[in-house]
């Protein structure tokens, strides 16, 4: 029978496991080398392998361009095979990066309602949409919510002479 024996004055004996874990709000102690990471308030957690993945369930984050006064699709959110009623809030910032209003840009913040019966949504009611853009240099610039069969979709359009680029976090609670 053989033994193996390393002595603690070489270092220590692995394997070293971290025995704390500082986090934003307070320290994680493992318990038997085991850590649970849980979501709450709309994040889920998954892990793989040494990665933990923490993510927002009922919320995205989208980005587009566009060039001159195209319309472009900057959010798709699939409603899903449930009838559900749903209420959004989708932030979006525009910024000109060449053009004549290059530097200038823009804001937007859609508050909306949409049901679905599991096929086909529907916007209730009319979409509330606040803007505050660059003046007059950007007047052109829209943002606009609707319907593709059974997805919300919020759509920009840019200004004519001009790239924008365009960013939105979208928020959502449903039942």
């Amino acid at each position: 029978m053989s033994q193996i024996f390393k002595s603690s004055a070489d270092g220590p004996t692995p394997p070293v496991v971290a025995t704390s874990y500082v986090t934003n709000n307070g320290t994680a102690v493992p318990a038997a080398n085991i850590l649970n990471v849980l979501g709450s308030g709309g994040a889920v957690t998954s892990g793989s392998g040494n990665t933990i993945t923490v993510s927002l369930q009922n919320g995205q984050i989208d980005q587009i361009q566009t060039i001159d006064n195209t319309t472009a699709t900057l959010v798709t959110i699939p409603l899903g095979i449930v009838p559900r009623t749903y209420t959004f809030d989708v932030r979006i910032a525009a910024l000109s990066i060449s053009g004549t209003a290059s530097g200038l840009g823009g804001g937007f913040q859609i508050f909306t309602s949409v049901r679905t019966d599991g096929l086909v949504g529907t916007v209730i009611d009319i979409s509330d949409i606040v803007s505050r853009v660059d003046q007059p240099a950007l007047n052109q610039i829209s943002a606009a919510v609707s319907i593709s069969g059974n997805n919300m979709i919020v759509q920009v359009t840019g200004q004519t002479g001009n790239t924008i680029n365009w960013g939105s976090f979208s928020v959502y609670v449903y039942i």
